[in-house]
C-alpha cells in the first residue's frame, strides 16, 4: 500500500521518526510542498517557512496497514495534515 502524508514542515521529523518506529522499510521526504486545503493556501516561497509543508511517501504491506495508519491518524489529529492511502504495485522490489 502507498501512504502519502502532507504535514507542516516543523512536524515532518515526527512523521519520519514514527515511520521508523513502526518498522517501515523506508520513506521519501519532499520539502516545501505547496497547495491549498482546509487551512487555506500554503506556499513555501514566503518570507518565512512558517506555513511550509513537507510531503512524505512510504509503503506498507496490506496486512500491516491497520497497525500503521492508526498512529499516523493520531498524529494528524494532534498536528494537522493529510494522509492518503492507495493501492500500489512494485515494478522492482
Amino acid at each position: 500500500m502507498r501512504i502519502e502524508i502532507v504535514i507542516g514542515a516543523r512536524h515532518s521529523r515526527r512523521v519520519t521518526d514514527l515511520l521508523d518506529q513502526l518498522g517501515l522499510d523506508g520513506w521519501t521526504l519532499l520539502r516545501d510542498a505547496s497547495g491549498k486545503g482546509e487551512r487555506g493556501p500554503r506556499f513555501s516561497d514566503e518570507l518565512t517557512s512558517a506555513t511550509s509543508n513537507h510531503w512524505v511517501l512510504t509503503t506498507c504491506p496490506r496486512e500491516r496497514l491497520d497497525d500503521v495508519v492508526e498512529p499516523i491518524r493520531e498524529m494528524l489529529k494532534r498536528y494537522g495534515g493529510l494522509c492518503l492511502v492507495s493501492e500500489a504495485h512494485w515494478l522492482v522490489h
